[in-house]
C-alpha cells in the first residue's frame, strides 16, 4: 500500500472517528426531543411537560404550546431526521425535519438547555409553509407576569455572571437571540464588558438573590420586551437593563447593560 493511500485512509478514519464522537456527545438531544414529541402525540401531558425547561414552562402557557404544536402537525409525530446538532456549554441545538403520520414534513429547530436532571427543551422553532409578510406576522405575546419576568432576569444574570467569572462572554453570547449572535461576536461582548473582567468580582452572590424590577417594564410597539431593575447588593446595587425579542416560543436576549 502506497504512502499516499495510507495517509488518505488515515484521514478518512480520523473523520469517521470524529463524526462518531460528535454523534455520541449529542445523542441526548434527539432522544429528549423525540421523547417529547412522542409524549405529545400520545396525549401524555405530564411526560411532555417534564421534558421542558423551567424557563420554557415559565414563559409559555400550556394552551399556547398545544396550539403551536397542533397548527404545525407536530402532535402527529411519526419520525424525525436531524441534519444538524451541536452543544456549546449548557446549551444545545438540533435542526432537521419531523414527519407526521399524515405525511407532512415539518422543518424544526429545537433549542435545549442542560438542567440539573438532564437536557430539557428550551425553545421550538418550526417553519410555517406559505407566503409571509409583515401584515401576516404574528404579534409577540404580552409581557410575562412578574414571576416569569424575574425568572427571565435571573437566567440572563446567571449567563452574564458565569461569563464574567470565566473571562469570556461565550456563555452570554449563546444565551442571546439569533439577531444578537449575528450582530455581536464574543469578542465584541468581551470588549463591551471588559471593565467587569478587570473588577475580578465574585458574581456568584447574584445567583440566589431576588431581582427587584422597576415599574414601566414591558413590551414596546416594536415587540421588544424591556426589563429594568436592580439587585440589592451592598454597598452599591447592581443595576440592569435587559431587552428581549420573542423568538420561536421564548423571549431571547437582544440587549444588556449592567452597572454598579
Amino acid at each position: 500500500m502506497s504512502k499516499g493511500i495510507k495517509i488518505a485512509l488515515g484521514i478518512l478514519l480520523g473523520i469517521g472517528a470524529l463524526v462518531g464522537v460528535v454523534l455520541y456527545a449529542t445523542a441526548d438531544l434527539p432522544r429528549v426531543t423525540e421523547d417529547f414529541l412522542g409524549a405529545v402525540r400520545d396525549g401524555d401531558r405530564e411526560r411532555a411537560n417534564a421534558l421542558l425547561s423551567a424557563g420554557f414552562r415559565a414563559n409559555t402557557a400550556p394552551e399556547v404550546l398545544e396550539r403551536f404544536l397542533q397548527q404545525r402537525g407536530l402532535d402527529d409525530f411519526r419520525e424525525a431526521s436531524w441534519g444538524s446538532r451541536s452543544i456549546s456549554g449548557q446549551r444545545g441545538e438540533l435542526s432537521g425535519t419531523v414527519t407526521t403520520h399524515a405525511g407532512l414534513v415539518v422543518p424544526l429547530t429545537v433549542h435545549l438547555v442542560r438542567e440539573a436532571d438532564g437536557w430539557k427543551i428550551h425553545g421550538l422553532n418550526a417553519d410555517t409553509p406559505g407566503l409571509r409578510s409583515d401584515a401576516n406576522a404574528k404579534s409577540p405575546p404580552p409581557a410575562p407576569d412578574d414571576q416569569a419576568a424575574r425568572a427571565l432576569v435571573a437566567e440572563t444574570t446567571r449567563a452574564f455572571a458565569g461569563s464574567v467569572m470565566a473571562g469570556s462572554m461565550e456563555q452570554l453570547h449563546q444565551h442571546g437571540s439569533e439577531r444578537w449572535r449575528i450582530q455581536h461576536s464574543v469578542e465584541d461582548l468581551n470588549r463591551a464588558f471588559e471593565s467587569w473582567f478587570k473588577a475580578n468580582a465574585d458574581m456568584r452572590v447574584l445567583y440566589d438573590m431576588e431581582p427587584v424590577l422597576d415599574a414601566g417594564s414591558g413590551v414596546d410597539e416594536h415587540g421588544v420586551l424591556t426589563l429594568k431593575g436592580r439587585y440589592p447588593t451592598t454597598p452599591n446595587p447592581v443595576v440592569f437593563k435587559q431587552q428581549y425579542v420573542y423568538e420561536g416560543l421564548e423571549w431571547r436576549l437582544v440587549g444588556l447593560s449592567v452597572e454598579v
